[in-house]
């Protein structure tokens, strides 16, 4: 892990970039403040970047997409906030995002259906808007979907019957509506599942699935 001294705690845009590119991938807890550099999207090399538990603020950048070979993306608990730019669909080799605990808003863009090797979408807490786009039907390789916690609305979409690896589905605190799709019974590795506290939502969790009632409204993870 990189600490990042009192001496930077400003986020120097130069300092900020140093110390990812150069000796370090992993800076989360270490008292960062300011905004995201669109510089970021210079680091072309770049694989894995850890940024949770901050105080980073302002937007994420658009210039965030042109990072071809990111695998993993960790910003949860900052005070980011504004759309979730769509530019990051580009990064075809992300496995893991990961930006709950922020002040995201707008809609989910439908573009992020493109990224096949998505296999965790964590982005509970935060303020998002609108529908649950049905193009989530794309990531073919979707293990977890935390969506929980944001002022999302409309139905579930039955297009969710189609990511056949999906083991976790955390859609509790939203503001859905309509029934719980049947066909979703038809997920036979899905073994966690929340949709509770939507005061909309309608019917039974379908049988089939098969759920470890000890965690079906367990909390989103910590890291």
């Amino acid at each position: 892990m990189c600490n990042v001294s009192d001496d930077h705690k400003n986020s120097d845009p130069s300092y900020f970039l140093a110390c990812i590119g150069n000796f370090c991938r992993h800076i989360s807890e270490s008292h960062l403040t300011g905004t995201l550099p669109t510089e970021l999207g210079s680091l072309r090399s770049l694989t894995t970047l850890y940024l949770y538990n901050n105080f980073l603020s302002g937007t994420i950048p658009s210039e965030m997409g042109c990072m071809p070979n990111l695998t993993i993306i960790s910003l949860h608990t900052n005070k980011v906030g504004g759309p979730l730019p769509s530019e990051l669909a580009n990064l075809k080799k992300l496995k893991h995002m990961d930006f709950n605990n922020n002040l995201l808003t707008r809609t989910i863009p439908s573009e992020l259906g493109s990224m096949v090797n998505l296999d965790r979408l964590i982005l509970h807490d935060n303020l998002f808007t609108g529908r649950i786009p049905v193009s989530i039907m794309g990531m073919s390789c979707l293990d977890s979907l935390w969506l929980n916690s944001n002022r999302l609305s409309g139905p579930i979409p039955t297009q969710l019957e189609q990511l056949s690896m999906l083991t976790l589905v955390h859609l509790q605190r939203n503001l859905l509506t309509g029934s719980i799709p049947k066909v979703l019974a038809g997920l036979t590795q899905l073994a966690n599942m929340c949709v509770c506290e939507n005061m909309g939502l309608c019917g039974d969790i379908p049988q089939g699935v098969a759920l470890d009632t000890s965690v079906i409204c367990s909390q989103g993870p910590t890291s």
